[in-house]
């Protein structure tokens, strides 16, 4: 897990590496280089739950997404994610065509992460990218900078927790 530690205005301040990643992570804000956005995110809803169901169907993701294939399960985790406040669920898209997922949650909130970050403020997010021809060209960094700017920093976030699979190299 990296763990970006955040100002009163929102600014990261430090980037820790906690455990398990092969390397180190960088982040830097682009919103001061005055670049345009290469990515927008469209606000997940109902209608995208079959898209994203067939996404993780995919070798490339499944193998990272472990998922349920039942999906009448499925269906039911995701409308309770889209009606769920302690989380902001996203289409990634380029040129206006969805091409991943990304999602914020409030660590205080998530099951999983609570036991760790019970204070308020903490947010981590997950990511995948589906679209086959967007994979392996740097496009996973340039969305989490966008995402991370766009999407947390009006959170005003104390604390931002990254945690990839360890032995997915590309995440890392």
């Amino acid at each position: 897990i990296s763990v970006l530690t955040c100002d009163q205005q929102g600014k990261i301040k430090e980037i820790n590496q906690v455990y398990g990643a092969k390397g180190a992570y960088s982040w830097q804000s682009k919103k001061s280089v005055n670049m345009e956005p290469l990515f927008n995110f469209a606000v997940f809803k109902e209608a995208d739950i079959p898209l994203l169901y067939e996404w993780l169907g995919r070798e490339h993701v499944a193998a990272w997404w472990r998922e349920t294939r039942d999906y009448q399960k499925f269906y039911e985790k995701y409308m309770g994610r889209i009606e769920d406040n302690t989380l902001g669920c996203y289409l990634i898209c380029h040129d206006n065509k969805p091409i991943g997922y990304i999602a914020w949650y409030d660590a205080a909130h998530c099951p999983v992460r609570s036991k760790d970050y019970p204070e308020k403020g903490v947010y981590g997010f997950d990511v995948l990218i589906a679209e086959i021809d967007y994979i392996g060209k740097g496009n996973a960094t340039k969305i989490l900078q966008q995402f991370i700017d766009e999407i947390i920093m009006p959170l005003k976030p104390t604390k931002i927790i990254v945690d990839p699979e360890v032995a997915n190299e590309r995440a890392i």
